[in-house]
């Protein structure tokens, strides 16, 4: 497999690092079993053969010497003079089983392992036989010496070799091939998430879903994550979608009114009358459009977290009164205050605008007095307080409160010149959100018909 693969494929790395770390156990475990083995067939081979010289011993003090025929690997030496009193018939003619008798200790054993070669039924040396020998010194002084063959050891070390050394590879195999099935059986949902959302990626259709995993593990609870993010995006894009269209149907009126009344002006230069209509008419839609414009970078500015509010020192009282001063001619409504003395740090100007659009927005709405209200929340961790707009008009039409701060939402759903672009709430809710406050509308008007409440901090940080 080609780097590249090897970086892409989880699964084969798993499986890998899954392997190189079950191979390492594996070894230690399989090295740890032989060498346990091979202890237990040494001490059982030197068991018996402290047992055989055990009987042997008590049998030579009986017989003699001669019971030493009887034994397939034995010999009696002198120990005063090293010399051998009796050997076992398949010693015969073979080299000591005790190269140097001094090293057996005196009422002690000595265990010792030999290659002796031994002589072949026509008296001529053709093997070498590895011996596991016992000597010990006897109560007369002699020393018996008493062998057993370690061939059979050595063929069980050699069996027991050849079958770990073939079962460790099976079992590695074993392994790797249930490590990679499990890891790709695991990751095989992610893979296909993935080839679904690539999918929807390339055809763009945000109306697709992904196939949730059954399951509340690791992988359903991604594929929901991603599912929920999915369902997000697409209601951001049907919003943008939304923006991008309204925006559109907005511009397009004065545009196409600015220049027919700029084309109708040129078509009669010499109506002088009717050129300056016609320019006024357009300046009136050119005013429109920069308010429109201005509007659309406000809401883009709160969007993006860089709409910067002044933090003035206000006197409430002073703003509403100058605010209904302005409004009462241009908007024909009989305005009132209501407002106790009270002093907050915010925007000044943008709160005017805020108050504007909602006495606006009531006027439009049909209402003929409308009563802007001032009161101070209890104070807590961050003081607030509250600014209301109150209107004796028809209200929010039904199930239209939730939706009255959306871009380009109206009430009524025909797209007319005098309904205004649907943007002045939206702007009131953007201000009063970035001044750290919030924004709620409803029909609990005092005067029986809508009401619009801001609670705002009085002293907002930053």
């Amino acid at each position: 497999m080609s780097s590249g693969g090897w970086r892409r494929s989880l699964a084969t790395r798993l499986t890998v690092v899954a392997t190189g770390a079950s191979a390492i156990a594996l070894m230690l475990l399989l090295a740890g079993l032989y060498v346990i083995v091979i202890h237990q067939l040494d001490a059982t081979v030197v068991a018996g053969l402290r047992a055989r010289a055990a009987d042997l011993q008590t049998t030579v003090g009986i017989d003699g010497p001669v019971a030493v025929d009887a034994e397939q690997f034995a010999q009696l030496y002198n120990r005063a003079n090293g010399a051998v009193v009796r050997t076992s018939p398949a010693l015969t003619g073979a080299e000591p089983l005790v190269p140097d008798l001094a090293q057996v200790p005196a009422g002690g054993q000595l265990l010792l392992t030999r290659h002796v070669r031994l002589p072949g039924r026509s008296g001529g040396t053709v093997r070498s036989e590895a011996l596991q020998v016992l000597a010990q010194a006897l109560p007369d002084g002699q020393i018996l010496a008493v062998g057993t063959s370690l061939e059979l050891r050595e063929n069980a070390a050699r069996r027991l070799l050849v079958g770990l050394g073939i079962a460790g590879p099976l079992l590695l195999l074993f392994v790797s091939a249930t490590v990679s099935h499990v890891a790709r059986a695991a990751l095989r949902p992610v893979a296909e998430l993935t080839r679904e959302a690539a999918s929807i990626s390339a055809a763009e259709d945000t109306s697709r879903r992904l196939t949730v995993a059954p399951g509340d593990d690791e992988i359903g609870q991604l594929a929901m994550t991603l599912d929920a993010m999915l369902r997000r995006l697409a209601g951001a894009f049907e919003t943008e979608r939304s923006f991008v269209d309204d925006a559109s149907h907005e511009l397009r009126t004065p545009i196409a009114v600015l220049r027919g009344e700029i084309e109708l002006a040129l078509s009669d230069l010499e109506d002088h009358r009717g050129v300056e209509q016609s320019l006024r008419a357009a300046l009136t839609e050119a005013e429109r459009l920069s308010q429109l414009s201005e509007d659309l970078l406000v809401l883009a500015r709160e969007r993006a977290g860089a709409l910067d509010l002044r933090h003035d020192e206000i006197d409430v009282r002073d703003l509403l009164d100058r605010t209904v001063q302005r409004l009462h001619r241009t908007t024909g409504l009989e305005l009132s205050v209501d407002c106790a003395p009270l002093r907050v740090t915010g925007d000044e100007a943008r709160l005017e605008q805020l108050l504007g659009n909602l006495v606006v927005n009531a006027a439009a709405a049909g209402a003929r007095t409308t009563v802007l209200r001032a009161t101070a929340a209890p104070d807590g961790d961050l003081p607030e307080w509250q600014l209301s707009v109150e209107d004796d008009g028809p209200g929010f039409p039904q199930g239209f409160a939730d939706l009255a701060f959306a871009r380009f939402s109206r009430a009524d759903p025909a797209r007319t010149r005098t309904a205004g672009a649907g943007l002045g709430l939206s702007l009131v809710a953007a201000i009063a959100h970035a001044a750290g406050g919030s924004v709620a509308a409803g029909n609990d008007s005092t005067l029986g018909g809508a009401a619009v409440r801001i609670r705002l901090p009085q002293n907002p940080a930053g």
